[in-house]
């Protein structure tokens, strides 16, 4: 807890800078642009002038702001129609719903949720970090590199889902490294109800696993059901078809990088393809050194070089879309070797302990 207490500390005061930085004013967290059309429209007409918006496009904060109002899809001609890809939006219905709280406080209570979101769900995921790197015979203080995650880095200042969907699936995959299946696999659904492509480390999880049998089988049950639920209610409030969810979410295997190397500025082509190489890296360790944690990554490594452009193409997407990978790399490298040693060496205090009795 202490190094949880540390991350909370610090990102609390990082945040504090920030908003400081633009007069106590936290519009900057939503993410919201001038050219957002209707979206900026809606935001306007809740938050008045006092609302800061950013030059151009914005990002993905402006929806959980418009899916705060309406999180259970009740008004959905009043909320959900605002936004770009409906069905796509509403499949990602916890971080709107930890934000509606703060409408018991008003408009502005919405937007104050955002930074006290980010830093409740980055504490957590540098616990479960920390307890992943302690089970491997490590300090507990590598746990902060979980904030270091590029893809973290990008997604504190833009409201984006994948902190907290992130930290979710790391704190299953602690707790199933423990052999808690349960409490695993609850935060295994509730991670797939943030982000729904969270699935795919539960997969990882029950085919490593696969030989402690019927134990194992709460970790996919039930994350895809309440994933299959959860959409099947969405398309069924917004009349929307089963199978569409309304984006370009895959496309060629490797369309997407070769799209973006071959038509985007520098940086983002050098981004592209280093997401590839940690794609490769995460698929290699799997195959040399599996273990659950690396398990759980390689769902989200065979899914990288499927990526559209319109994902790769742009270095703080590519980045969002490594940060499972990269942040299941981070416990699964730290403790490569140290878990069987330690293993060891506990067996060998207790069969100390069993000789002296």
């Amino acid at each position: 807890m202490q190094v949880a207490a540390v991350a909370t500390v610090g990102l609390a005061v990082w945040f504090a800078v920030i908003i400081a930085d633009h007069d106590w004013n936290p519009s900057t967290l939503v993410a919201a642009g001038e050219d957002d059309g209707t979206v900026a429209t809606y935001i306007a007409d809740r938050l008045g002038p006092g609302f800061e918006f950013q030059a151009g496009w914005g990002h993905d904060g402006k929806h959980a702001f418009i899916q705060a109002h309406d999180p259970w899809l009740v008004h959905t001609e009043a909320h959900a129609a605002f936004l770009d890809a409906p069905v796509y939006r509403s499949q990602r219905v916890l971080v709107p719903a930890v934000l509606s709280v703060g409408t018991l406080f008003g408009e502005w209570g919405v937007v104050w949720a955002f930074p006290v979101m980010m830093v409740v769900v980055a504490a957590l995921g540098v616990w479960a970090t920390t307890g992943l790197v302690e089970l491997g015979g490590r300090t507990g203080w590598w746990g902060l590199l979980f904030l270091a995650n590029p893809g973290m880095f990008y997604s504190y200042r833009r409201g984006t889902v994948d902190v907290a969907a992130v930290a979710l699936l790391l704190l299953g995959v602690y707790l199933a490294q423990q052999r808690r299946y349960r409490p695993a696999a609850a935060a295994l659904a509730i991670a797939v109800l943030t982000k729904e492509v969270m699935v795919l480390g539960a997969i990882g999880l029950v085919f490593h696993r696969r030989r402690d049998g019927r134990a194992v089988l709460p970790l996919l049950v039930w994350p895809v059901t309440a994933g299959v639920v959860w959409a099947a209610y969405v398309r069924w409030r917004l009349d929307g078809p089963f199978l569409d969810a309304g984006a370009e979410v895959i496309t060629a295997p490797l369309a997407g990088v070769l799209g973006a190397i071959g038509s985007r500025p520098i940086p983002d082509a050098v981004v592209a393809a280093t997401v590839m190489v940690v794609a490769g890296g995460a698929l290699l360790m799997a195959w040399r050194r599996p273990s659950p944690v690396i398990a759980a990554a390689i769902g989200f490594a065979l899914l990288l070089p499927l990526l559209p452009v319109a994902v790769l193409g742009g270095y703080v997407d590519a980045w969002r879309a490594t940060a499972p990978v990269i942040a299941l790399l981070i416990p699964a490298l730290l403790t490569v070797g140290r878990s069987r040693a330690t293993a060891a060496g506990r067996a060998s205090v207790r069969e100390t302990e069993l000789v002296a009795a």
